[in-house]
């Protein structure tokens, strides 16, 4: 998944990995996105190598709560991984 949404998705597998993480960059950015825009939010999610369903999930999750334009502005906005992970947790509850 590549949109200029201001986020950017690359699938990659490495062992023994089992992390997230998230930057964004201080102007928005290339990044081969399909839509030409610029990103500005760049998420790594990695897991173990034989487990890929796991993986979709949770990109599949990730995606339904990046598609809030409100969500995308508040993890540009968070400064700690605390916040950023109430930013998530408060999207997600939105979901359901």
């Amino acid at each position: 998944m590549c949109s200029g949404r201001s986020r950017h998705a690359r699938r990659s597998s490495r062992p023994g990995w089992a992390r997230g993480s998230r930057s964004p960059t201080p102007a928005p950015v290339e990044f081969e996105a399909l839509d030409g825009a610029p990103v500005r939010l760049v998420l790594l999610l990695a897991g173990p190598e034989g487990d890929r369903g796991a993986h979709v999930r949770l990109l599949s999750r990730v995606s339904r709560v990046l598609a809030q334009h409100q969500t995308r502005e508040a993890l540009l906005a968070a400064r700690t991984p605390e916040e950023i992970v109430e930013v998530f947790a408060e999207a997600e509850a939105a979901l359901r």
